[in-house]
């Protein structure tokens, strides 16, 4: 506001000049009441302070005028998202780059001010494994995870770049990383424990495993450890594993093998197969001995156990060297008479009466028991043993005279 002294008071305000002749027209001036009011949107960005000359003058002849500088600050509003420098970032990383490694850096601008243009950067895709992190600050994309070529060979992340305005603005990137190997790095198995299952008996030269590495030149594969009577073989320059001679499941039911491979230049690195032997049903079951004796009394209810001399159950037993299902056996009596009084529990080899005994009828039994597998092929014992069952007396029977009369002849002197 301006005054003036004279008898006519009236003024007239108007814009005189500016230091951007831009803000002439994004401002206006009341002629009469010097009010200054926006014409256009403002914009921080372009113009952070616009310096106006007014110019007030009076209604007499001749006008008097003065002037007066007015200074308006823009104040900044988060009106700007972040944006990156590059439109696509790229870089490579070794599979043998420790936790850690710097990989590639993404850079953000924001042109707002203060808080408005304070950025924050996160993955938020593509981040396989979580093997990645970044610099919430500084944008860096460093290694959080021991890398492996063989499960993922390049990546492709999503990386946001967030200011701290409210609300916030954001702008995102993709960064393509690829894993690669180094001239100089040690070889690589594809995993460090192998497992692999054979049958025993299998023909020398069967395949048991096939390991692989990775490396920037040729390999030399060889078992260093584990290859107990020299079982195995492996080829120097394929890494394939054959078996050298036959296996023997009841010898030797799995071998831990440690094989190591080197590159052209020396450098080493090893890895654990554990080969499982699997059984196969080649051996016979055979009985622990060739006679078995017993004893039951007749009056022994039905389902009783036939007992030894020594008051244990009589069992009749059989090894067999294979094992699982190839080991389960089966008992069978042999004899058709024998069955009709006794039964051999085909799984224990215990013997029960099935029927009522009678000393005074058979007083022996003498009869065979066979045993199998259950294997595939079953396969029998080559002998059979040998059963021997007394059934002992009870006094159950009164005696008796021969002849119901008996007569005689007295001759007296």
């Amino acid at each position: 506001m301006a005054t003036d002294e004279d008898e006519d008071r009236k003024v007239f305000y108007s814009l005189h000049a500016a230091r951007s002749p831009a803000s002439l027209s994004i401002f206006k001036i009341d002629s009469v009441t010097g009010g200054v009011f926006l014409n256009e949107k403002l914009d921080r960005e372009t113009i952070e302070e616009h310096i106006l000359t007014v110019m007030v003058k009076d209604q007499g002849t001749p006008s008097k005028r003065n002037y007066a500088r007015v200074v308006v600050t823009v104040h900044d509003h988060n009106d700007h998202p972040p944006e990156f420098t590059s439109p696509i970032v790229q870089g490579k990383v070794f599979e043998t780059s420790p936790i850690g490694t710097a990989v590639v850096q993404v850079y953000a601008i924001d042109r707002d001010r203060g808080q408005n243009a304070k950025i924050s950067y996160s993955i938020t895709s593509g981040n396989v494994g979580n093997v990645f992190s970044i610099d919430p600050e500084m944008g860096t994309v460093n290694v959080a995870r021991e890398l492996d070529y063989s499960i993922m060979s390049e990546y492709t992340l999503m990386v946001k770049a967030m200011d701290s305005g409210s609300p916030a603005l954001f702008s995102t990137i993709h960064v393509h990383i690829m894993v690669t190997m180094a001239d100089n790095a040690p070889p690589r198995f594809n995993k460090q424990e192998h497992a692999a299952e054979i049958y025993e008996n299998q023909p020398i030269g069967t395949y048991v495993k096939h390991l692989e590495a990775r490396s920037t030149s040729s390999l030399f594969f060889e078992i260093i450890d584990g290859n107990k009577d020299d079982m195995f073989f492996i080829n120097p320059s394929t890494g394939v594993i054959i078996t050298k001679r036959q296996l023997d499941y009841e010898l030797n039911k799995f071998y831990n093998l440690s094989v190591e491979a080197t590159n052209m230049a020396g450098a080493k690195a090893r890895c654990g197969v554990i080969v499982h032997v699997l059984d196969r049903n080649d051996n016979a079951p055979h009985f622990t001995q060739a006679v078995y004796s017993g004893s039951v009394s007749e009056a022994a209810a039905i389902g009783s156990l036939v007992l030894t001399n020594t008051s244990a159950p009589l069992v009749i037993t059989a090894r067999d060297l294979d094992s699982e299902l190839n080991a389960l056996l089966s008992y069978d009596i042999m004899e058709a008479l024998p069955r009709k009084f006794f039964h051999i529990d085909s799984s224990t080899g215990a013997i029960r009466t099935v029927m009522t005994l009678d000393h005074e009828q058979i007083s022996e039994f003498h009869f065979h028991v066979k045993v199998s597998d259950l294997g595939k092929p079953r396969l029998s014992s080559e002998t059979v043993a040998k059963v021997e069952i007394s059934v002992t007396d009870v006094n159950d029977c009164a005696p008796r005279f021969v002849h119901s009369v008996y007569n005689t002849t007295l001759l007296l002197p």
